[in-house]
This record gives C-alpha cells, structure tokens and sequence, in this order.
C-alpha cells in the first residue's frame, strides 16, 4: 500500500494536479493518502463502503431515513444498511475468511480488525460467479468467479464454464447483442452450450430451467446477504427501501425484493460505477480508539474522561491540519460496551463528550436495548466498558450531493424495442419493452420491461412498475392490486 500510494502521488504530481489526494476508508470516510500508507488496514473494504456512502448521501436528498443497499458486481454483492438516517457501522470484522457474512455469531474464519468498517454482508454472487454440480448433484453457484479473463463463456474470450451471467443471456434478459454501449460483443449460443453441457445434462433439465435455476440459487446468496445486515440485526425489511447498483445489482433486485416483501426499489444513476461516484460524496473522518476496561457500577468517572479528552483533542488537531474549522467539524463519542465475561462488544453514542452518572446509566439502558436487537436477550450481568471512540469529520460547506444529479445517459437501447425473455415457470416467456433510462422521461412503465443503459441493466418484473424521478433514479414501486 505505501509503494502503491507513493506511485499515486507521483503520477499526480507529473500530470500537474496539486490538489490533497483523498483515500476512501473501510468505515465510510476520507482519508489523506499519508494516513492511509501508515494505517493501510482502514481501506481494506474502501470499495463496498464508498457505494454505501453514496447511498447514505442520496437517500439525505430523497428523504429516505431507512435503505438497505445491494452492491453486485462480477464476483461478489454486498449488503448494508441505513437506519434513521445513519449507517450501521460495527466497530471489528474480520478479512480473508471462508465467510464473509456479517454476522456477530460467525467469527473465527478470518483475522480480526478491531477498526471500525461499514456493516457489510458479502457472499460470493456476482455475474461471473461460475454455477457447477457438485459430487452430491446439487447446483452451486459461486464463490469461485470466472473473472475479466476469460470471463463468461458469452463473452467468447476462451471461458467454458457457465456463469450468472450466461445464465441471463439464455433467458433473453441480457442484450443478445451487446454490452457496455455496444463496445462487448455476446455470443448467445456460447452460453446455452455452456449451460446445457455442464448443467442442464446432468440436472435432466432444459436449457432454460437450468438457467433459471442458477438465478434462483444466486438470488438466494442475495436474500442471505440482506437478512443478515437486516432480520439478523432486528430490522423487518418490509420498512427499507432498497438501492441497488453495481452491475448486476438491478438486474437482480426486484426478484430479492418480492422475497423479503419491500415495497420500494431505487437504481441511482450509472449503478454499474455508483461506488466510484458515491465516494465523490464522502466526508473527511478520522477514527480514534483507546481502548479502556472499567466496569460501568464502577467507574473512576475522572480517568474515563480524560481519555475522552485526549481524543478529543487529537480528533480536533487532524481536522485542523486538513483546514477545518471550528465551525465545519463535528466530534461524536462512544463507548464500547458488553456483558462483562463476553467476547464481544457493542458501541453506544454519547450524547455529549463527557461522562456523568446520568451518562452512565443512560449507556446501561442503550446497551441492554443494542444487545437485545442484536442478539434477541439482555442479561443480568455487569456491563463494562472496553474502549472509547471518537469520529471526527470534516464537514463540507453544502450538500455533498448537488441538487440535481443528472448525468448524461446514453440511450444505448432503441426507444420502443422488445425483446423475448424468460421469467421463470410462473410467469413464464414474455415480449418485454426494452428502453434506455433516458427514454423514460416522466413515463410509468409496467414490466415485464428492460432497463438498458452501458454499465447495468434493470429488470422489471411483472408486478412493478418503473418511473424516473427527478434525480434519475429509476424508481422501481409494486403495482396495486
């Protein structure tokens, strides 16, 4: 990371920019690169968090306080959440893992990072995730990806073994053409030979029941993902709008969404690059920790403050270094707390940086309350304290999302084309309306209907309907009745 930083910074400098160069973090801010070559472990999910980030941002701007998000790209989707206008963040998580599920009870696969990070569930579901029978002769699908290279086998670049992506050619929802703006040619039959050699054969299915299959095996990793940033944290999805974006994401969504009953289902603009636009977005923050054991019955109330203190402090002085005032800053404190014996810990907001008895029993009764949404039980036990937190973040002078978000979209799809395609055994083959976002305008289109645009595709099952909103988000709602 620091001979990679170092490089950035050299390749700026040569082509004439001068401007702070700005590294995404794993817990949803900025950092300067400097910091970022001394504490590489802060970035290591910068990706997942800058589409989380954007999200948080937009949905300000929508009036939505509560969105789950679905990030899914070529070999994994992530999920998160915003609840009552803030991200759920967890104050550790573990890297190179067999499961990366987000999930507090399924530790001990990785290493452990107690840094804060984004709450994401990631499970290994993407477009080139391969789909295989295995020696029990159930489908799998993923975690093993065909990747750029050779990719899926409709790609015609060498690859061989079937992906979500074939998958979704057979069925007639990916362009049978084209992809990226017409800039990647498809070869339809590459991928129903795929499928019909390696899985619908030794199913004993047809080319499109084994596609489908593979869809509905995806999606499953995809309703797992969700319910564990959401039913497993205590949430009912049916009160979240969903965002989804990465590539794959809308192509995907409203089939996740009939299954966990949400309503609502937004596709901000250019999903397929919304991570790299939505940490444009993101504010400057730094994430301090001391870590401090003191049973709460007990606490010496001074020594906790003081540590307080001098994060604080320390918080203020890096916000100062980068140019932020007094009046653009903004510190919040936390504890980490647990049952004393645990392993784990929850963290809980102060209201103000500086502890009383009054503070104290307030953090008791927000701990009890955090630990029963999470685990479904409070205990009897002595809550202790084990670490404090201090984020501080650096506030920019307006909305970080402009007013309008409107950037140009390529109508990379005829205006009143169809298309024939599979929808699985209920609905089975449709002629579905094939547009380009931009096409939309203020229109309501009722699917089954085709979203195009160069970097994603929405799908619109029947049952929903599709406008575009004044942001460009394509607003995906169930039909009444």
């Amino acid at each position: 990371v620091g001979r990679y930083a170092a490089a950035v910074g050299e390749d700026m400098a040569g082509v004439g920019i001068a401007a702070p160069i700005m590294v995404m973090q794993s817990n949803g801010g900025m950092m300067p690169l400097a910091s970022a070559q001394l504490m590489p472990m802060h970035i290591i999910e910068s990706g997942p968090a800058a589409g989380v980030t954007g999200s948080y941002h937009l949905a300000k701007r929508l009036g939505l306080a509560n969105v789950m998000t679905l990030d899914m790209g070529g070999t994994t989707a992530k999920a998160a959440v915003i609840e009552n206008g803030e991200i759920c963040r967890s104050p550790e998580y573990e890297v190179g893992g067999e499961v990366s599920i987000g999930h507090r009870l399924m530790k001990g696969s990785g290493y452990l990072l107690r840094v804060p990070s984004i709450d994401l569930a990631e499970v290994g579901a993407g477009g080139g995730s391969i789909a295989r029978v295995d020696e029990g002769g159930a489908l799998k699908v993923g975690p093993e990806s065909a990747g750029a290279e050779p990719g899926p086998a409709c790609y015609g670049a060498g690859g061989t073994a079937p992906t979500i992506t074939d998958a979704n050619v057979v069925m007639g929802l990916t362009n049978p053409d084209a992809l990226a703006g017409g800039s990647l040619a498809i070869r339809p039959e590459l991928a129903e030979a795929a499928i019909s050699q390696c899985l619908a054969d030794p199913l004993g299915l047809d080319v499109q029941a084994a596609a489908w299959a593979v869809r509905n095996v995806a999606n499953s990793g995809l309703i797992r993902a969700l319910r564990a940033v959401s039913t497993e944290r205590g949430h009912d999805p049916r009160d979240f709008t969903l965002f989804a974006f990465g590539g794959m994401g809308p192509v995907h969504a409203l089939d996740v969404a009939d299954e966990l009953g949400i309503q609502t289902v937004i596709i901000p603009p250019i999903p397929g690059l919304f991570s790299a636009l939505g940490l444009l977005f993101a504010d400057v923050e730094h994430h301090l920790i001391r870590t401090h054991y003191a049973d709460c019955l007990d606490l010496d109330l001074a020594a906790a403050n003081a540590v307080i203190d001098r994060l604080a402090g320390e918080a203020e002085a890096a916000l100062d270094l980068e140019g932020y005032g007094a009046e653009r800053r903004e510190l919040t404190v936390s504890l980490d707390a647990r049952y004393k014996g645990q392993d784990s810990a929850i963290s809980v907001d102060l209201a103000a940086p500086i502890l009383d008895r009054a503070a104290i029993d307030r953090l008791i009764a927000a701990f009890h309350g955090a630990h029963e949404q999470t685990y479904g039980y409070r205990s009897d036990e002595e809550v202790q304290i084990v670490a404090v937190r201090c984020l501080a973040r650096g506030l920019a002078t307006g909305p970080r999302v402009p007013e309008r978000l409107r950037p140009e979209i390529a109508a990379s799809a005829p205006p009143a084309a169809r298309r024939r395609c599979y929808l699985g055994p209920e609905h089975g083959w449709h002629e579905a309306d094939v547009r380009a976002r931009a096409s939309l305008g203020g229109e309501t289109l009722s699917g089954p209907a085709l979203i195009e645009e160069d970097n994603s595709l929405t799908v619109v099952t029947p049952g929903w309907r599709a406008r575009l909103d004044e942001w460009s988000n394509i607003r995906l709602e169930r039909e009444s009745g």
